[in-house]
């Protein structure tokens, strides 16, 4: 048996590690009881939905079910056509554009338009050369036109000037549908 002959002090111990380890516990059993009571809850509040939907499923009746298949088809056709507006591409420009930039001695008697190619089509009457030559002229010097051909021409009765003209426009030109 060994005496000790020097006595070692007695080891402090320190309130905070007492007090850390008592809160860490308690924390500890605060989140066990905590996953008990939410995952109770959890269960209750599925057997409610279940409830629920049984409940509604006997509330439901054929009438109901093929009306709500006729709502939502009527809905899905409103759908479509929404996105048809949407994407529709006006030609309200092009007339404007025309109107704007018409000679006032020039007369278009037919109108075709190709949305494909952004592409008119225009047949119409001046009173003589000069002046469809001046409204070719206004024509060509527009942003708008991106390609102008004279496609047909002939003198009509009384000196005027029959023409064919097919008109390319930029994509700017036209008004989007809102």
């Amino acid at each position: 048996m060994a005496v000790e002959i020097i006595p070692k002090p007695e080891e402090k111990k320190y309130n905070w590690q007492n007090f850390l380890l008592y809160f860490s516990l308690l924390l500890l059993g605060i989140s066990i009881l905590s996953y008990f009571v939410l995952d109770n809850s959890v269960k209750n509040s599925y057997k409610i939905l279940k409830d629920l939907e049984r409940e509604i499923a006997q509330k439901e009746t054929p009438q109901v079910r093929s009306m709500e298949k006729e709502i939502l088809n009527y809905q899905k056709k409103i759908q479509d056509f929404s996105n048809l507006l949407n994407a529709h591409r006006s030609v309200l420009g092009v007339f404007d554009f025309l109107e704007s930039n018409c000679h006032p001695k020039v007369w278009f008697s037919n109108f075709s338009f190709n949305a494909e190619n952004s592409q008119v089509n225009l047949s119409g009457q001046a009173e003589d050369f000069v002046i469809l030559e001046q409204q070719l002229r206004i024509l060509k010097k527009r942003p708008q036109v991106k390609e102008l051909n004279l496609s047909t021409i002939s003198m009509g009765e009384e000196g005027t000037a029959n023409f064919g003209v097919n008109i390319i426009f930029n994509q700017d030109i036209f008004i989007p549908q809102k």
